[in-house]
């Protein structure tokens, strides 16, 4: 399908990273409150609309990191212009922009065809799952304020496949966030996040050595929201991290698609008990 002529794709204004937000909780991908400025900080270049008459049609990111990866998101075009192939346009735009490089995603299962068909493999499911907040927190867990950054980003890089200093600075930093670190023998062997969503909260990430570090964080984490919702997004691969969340009694809501164009990224998902996000990895 050819999109219309009257359509064009230009950067996004960081006004416009706003609209993109919501038109992601208008999807159900439930955002954080304050994802947007931590978002298109990373990355100023690498948010882009599709304007028609004036007004935004639609939205994409490829935000890069350092090294080979970038990762694409808010693909969303305004429910009134559907079916007129401005998905398809910025879909092509987006691929343009990183034709070089590793360009990985997270799609819903319906849009999964799709992207096969525009030269993406898929890697591996990510589950969404969610609880209630509440109980009490375990002794030693050091909140971000209690050591070098430097230290959380050299962790951090252990187990991402791709350094994000500037992303966790602006992300972990943001409103209504927690992130608690736990430590064994003076050494990090987890960390996680927590950030007010749209519903309840989002934790992520949730790095760890080893089921027992990420369960003793995300049993800190969810101490600080008693009786509200909260959701985990656990990869598929890491048979511990699903296992925990089952017998937490979690409850699955969700799933996406982690897809590549090229071979995905060497990452131990043994690790990675907690996905950061769905539009940035």
């Amino acid at each position: 399908m050819t999109a219309p002529p009257d359509v064009m794709i230009r950067p996004m204004a960081r006004e416009e990273m706003d609209l993109a937000v919501r038109w992601a909780a208008e999807e159900g991908w439930n955002p954080g409150v304050h994802d947007a400025g931590a978002f298109y900080d990373s990355d100023p270049t690498g948010f882009f609309v599709a304007e028609k008459d004036g007004a935004v049609a639609g939205t994409v990111s490829l935000v890069s990191y350092a090294g080979d990866l970038s990762f694409a998101g808010f693909l969303v075009v305004r429910p009134d212009l559907r079916g007129q192939g401005i998905g398809a346009m910025l879909i092509r735009h987006m691929l343009e922009c990183g034709k070089d490089r590793n360009i990985g995603g997270d799609g819903v299962p319906a849009m999964l065809p799709t992207y096969l068909r525009k030269g993406f493999r898929f890697a591996y499911w990510n589950h969404r799952f969610k609880g209630l907040g509440g109980g009490e927190p375990e002794g030693g867990l050091s909140s971000l304020a209690d050591l070098p950054f430097e230290e959380l980003v050299r962790y951090d890089g252990s187990i991402f496949p791709a350094p994000r200093e500037r992303f966790l600075r602006a992300f972990l930093a943001q409103e209504d966030t927690t992130v608690l670190i736990s430590q064994q023998a003076g050494r990090i062997d987890a960390y996680g996040a927590i950030r007010r969503c749209l519903e309840g909260h989002k934790i992520g990430p949730l790095f760890a050595d080893n089921r027992a570090a990420a369960e003793k964080v995300l049993r800190g984490l969810v101490s600080t929201v008693p009786g509200e919702p909260y959701f985990l997004d656990v990869p598929e691969p890491n048979a511990d991290g699903m296992a925990m969340a089952r017998d937490l009694g979690l409850t699955e809501t969700f799933r996406t698609a982690r897809i590549y164009t090229k071979q995905p990224p060497v990452a131990p998902l043994h690790r990675m008990f907690g996905n950061t996000s769905f539009e940035l990895g």
